[in-house]
């Protein structure tokens, strides 16, 4: 499998773009505020498509599809919650982030409970957020190592090194704006390979229809709690999940806090739910449409993983130049450099003991040395993720076992007047320690995982808190 010489072009021109883009907003970052919340001047509709392209990730644009042609669109099930699990974030979360002045979602954490449960939840979202993002990394140099017949760490590095350069000199706002157009870029991308699956069938749609059978099947009523994705694990557990990743997952949180008002901030929110549901349910069709073409076109020998379609499809039947530019969609999925971004700000704001010594210059210094330190740190995990299963259920997965538990602390400090520091941690590892049980001894979905470890951390700590009989009043 290889692409022609100008797909190499479009791609070349598209990398350089790209960092030359991120490179042209370093003038600007000339303090924290500005580096990390890009000076709370976003407008709401590029926070959402910020957001959005953060959210997707060569995570859907990959595995979505590959979930779909090796069994059926019934993941769609997952987000069920998406639209209400948004609306409470705007009504629970963002009002209590914009009562302070605060950078990260940690820092509310403190307010609500002590420093030792900010550094914690901290210290969880940094290796929760960089375990995932090794998956997602992962995803994308599959990608990459298919187009230039190389092993999975030169394309990680490849990938990590270009993020990282304009990253850790633009900051969020090079961050921001550069998500948007690789919105653009991406969805135009899907379109064309949709496109071309489509004008190869006989009869189009109709004759997609009528091959695929039960792949187009997205709903699944099943009692059976053992069923991966149901209607019901989407309609309630995706509400949790949704809390978790909108509300205290410093990735997203970063995004809500750069927004001009709190208005604005939630008219983000709301937007991406209608955004991301379009984008769900198209991907997975485009995985059923490519499960159809390749009965007509059969593989000459069988991939690794059905992760690998689309990349297939795209190497070899797309005309050149149209590959360059879907590969370049791809790559521009992955190339957010949301993450490097939120775990530097989390770590010089949550976890320097000295900053608040330091000049403003000193602090941006120091947090592109950060920048620089978890990208080195996704590429070594990039390298562990090929033994993880599917890209986009390892994803989620990983997630869903220490995100409950954040979830669940922040919403009893928020709640409920219980808010012990001790009986905090006592629930937040409870719930962890519950999760790790439950991946590896029991058959429970990973859908679920959001919901059962926020229910355990919020009794358990809730439940201690009691018992302790200590009530700490919040210091605002």
């Amino acid at each position: 499998m290889k692409l022609a010489m100008l797909d190499y072009v479009v791609i070349l021109a598209y990398l350089v773009g790209i960092v030359l883009f991120g490179l042209s907003f370093e003038k600007r970052q000339q303090n924290l505020g500005e580096y990390f919340l890009a000076g709370k001047s976003t407008s709401w509709w590029a926070l959402a498509l910020s957001m959005v392209s953060t959210e997707t990730s060569v995570l859907s644009l990959v595995g979505l599809p590959g979930l779909a042609y090796s069994s059926n669109m019934t993941f769609f099930q997952t987000i069920l919650g998406n639209l209400v699990g948004r609306i409470l974030v705007c009504i629970i979360f963002i009002p209590k982030y914009y009562d302070g002045q605060y950078v990260t979602a940690y820092q509310l954490i403190g307010t609500l409970y002590g420093d030792r449960v900010r550094r914690a939840t901290s210290g969880v979202f940094l290796f929760t957020r960089a375990l995932a993002d090794g998956v997602r990394f992962f995803a994308a140099s599959l990608l990459i190592s298919i187009i230039l017949q190389t092993n999975v760490l030169v394309a990680v590095t490849i990938l990590v090194l270009l993020t990282l350069v304009y990253t850790a000199i633009g900051g969020v706002k090079a961050v921001i704006w550069i998500d948007v157009a690789q919105f653009v870029i991406y969805m135009v991308g899907m379109g064309l390979v949709f496109y071309y699956v489509l004008a190869d069938i006989p009869g189009g749609w109709a004759g997609i229809t009528q091959a695929a059978g039960d792949k187009l099947q997205i709903l699944d009523f099943s009692l059976d709690p053992f069923v991966t994705y149901t209607v019901w694990s989407g309609l309630f557990a995706g509400i949790f999940q949704i809390l978790a990743f909108q509300g205290t997952d410093q990735l997203l949180v970063q995004r809500l806090l750069s927004a001009r008002t709190k208005n604005e901030s939630r008219a983000a929110v709301l937007a991406t739910a209608i955004i991301v549901t379009f984008q769900y349910l198209f991907f997975l069709i485009i995985g059923v449409a490519l499960y159809v073409f390749f009965l007509r076109h059969p593989f000459e020998a069988p991939l690794e993983t059905t992760d690998q379609v689309l990349p297939f499809f795209i190497v070899n039947h797309l005309p050149a130049g149209l590959a360059g530019l879907v590969v370049a969609g791809m790559l521009a999925a992955q190339m957010s450099g949301a993450t490097l971004n939120s775990m530097a700000s989390t770590t010089v704001v949550d976890f320097y003991p000295r900053a608040e010594q330091l000049s403003q210059k000193s602090l941006v210094r120091l947090a592109r040395v950060f920048t620089a330190f978890w990208a080195a740190v996704i590429i070594g995990l990039a390298v562990l993720a090929r033994k993880w299963g599917s890209v986009v259920e390892a994803g989620i997965t990983v997630l869903g076992i220490t995100y409950g538990g954040l979830l669940g602390i922040f919403l009893l400090g928020i709640l409920t007047k219980t808010r012990n520091e001790t009986a905090a941690l006592i629930g937040m590892g409870t719930s962890v320690v519950t999760m790790l049980a439950i991946h590896f001894l029991t058959p429970i979905p990973f859908t679920w995982y959001f919901a059962i470890g926020t229910l355990i951390a919020f009794v358990v700590s809730w439940g201690t808190g009691q018992l302790l009989s200590k009530r700490i009043r919040p210091r605002s």
